[in-house]
């Protein structure tokens, strides 16, 4: 699956006719990436995910096994939002792991300048976003965006129905090994 979709993504990608078509297919691990030619305006605010708010790490819900990367120990601080649709765990330095059940329609939305970058966490597709981008949420009652912020370099995966994104690690092979630290 994953070679099909960097194949497609490579080929249409070539043209401008093309590109504007992966704007519209291109959604992967919960997020829907919107690639244009010029990049969107950049968000100056910070808003947080609708309901969001702080839960001990035995309050996390359980719809779904929410994971922590070995690499990065014990999270400064965890937060659920959207009824326990996502979890966010925060280290230092602006690291952030978002991790939401994989229901088929996107919950996050980014929108980029170039193509993200393919690579693989434990054998499964991943894209690498290098640069810092527009970030925002989906409503799930009405599929209203909520612009978020200006998000910084992300690895987006999922592994089966779970989707994850790691925000703030600064190289993509960084960004992988804490990935596959996920216990």
């Amino acid at each position: 699956m994953g070679a099909v979709v960097v194949t497609v993504i490579a080929v249409t990608a070539g043209t401008p006719q093309g590109r504007e078509a992966v704007v519209r297919i291109l959604r992967f691990a919960g997020v829907e990436l919107r690639v244009s030619d010029t990049p969107g305006p950049a968000i100056t605010a910070t808003a947080p995910l609708p309901g969001e708010r702080t839960v001990p790490p035995s309050g996390q819900p359980r719809t779904f096994q929410v994971k922590t990367p070995a690499a990065l120990g014990d999270p400064e601080r965890v937060t659920e939002a959207d009824g326990g649709r996502v979890v966010s765990m925060f280290w230092p330095d602006g690291i952030r792991l978002d991790q939401f059940d994989g229901a088929l329609d996107p919950i996050f939305f980014k929108k980029l300048t170039p193509l993200p970058d393919y690579t693989e966490v434990s054998g499964r597709t991943a894209w690498w976003i290098p640069g810092e981008h527009p970030l925002g949420y989906l409503s799930r009652e009405d599929g209203t965006e909520i612009p978020l912020r200006q998000a910084a370099p992300t690895l987006i995966w999922q592994d089966g129905t779970l989707n994850y994104r790691l925000e703030g690690v600064r190289t993509m092979e960084e960004a992988v090994r804490i990935a596959e630290s996920l216990r």
